[in-house]
């Protein structure tokens, strides 16, 4: 477990800001090493979850929720055992 491992996004010190670039065709996600870390407790946290096809495991980052910076775009993570099937 590491020191701000559990601790919200803000108290932890976690920077992540998600934008579009490349005229919108490519997402560019800039992290500091606490935000990439909360990023991924969030998506190991998601494997732990138990997959229920009503409401699949997710997660928001967005700045409305105090989980991303406040400029930055919002981002669904969204686990699916078969991602590549669209429905």
């Amino acid at each position: 477990m590491t020191e701000n491992e559990g601790k919200p996004y803000k108290t932890r010190g976690a920077k992540v800001h998600i934008e579009l670039v490349k005229a919108g065709k490519e997402i560019l996600l800039k992290a500091n090493r606490e935000g990439l870390q909360y990023l991924s407790e969030i998506c190991e946290g998601l494997l732990d979850e138990e997959y229920d096809p009503r409401r699949p495991p997710h997660f928001h980052v967005e700045p409305a929720m105090n989980t991303a910076e406040p400029d930055s775009l919002p981002l669904e993570i969204l686990l699916r055992p078969d991602p590549w099937i669209h429905t």
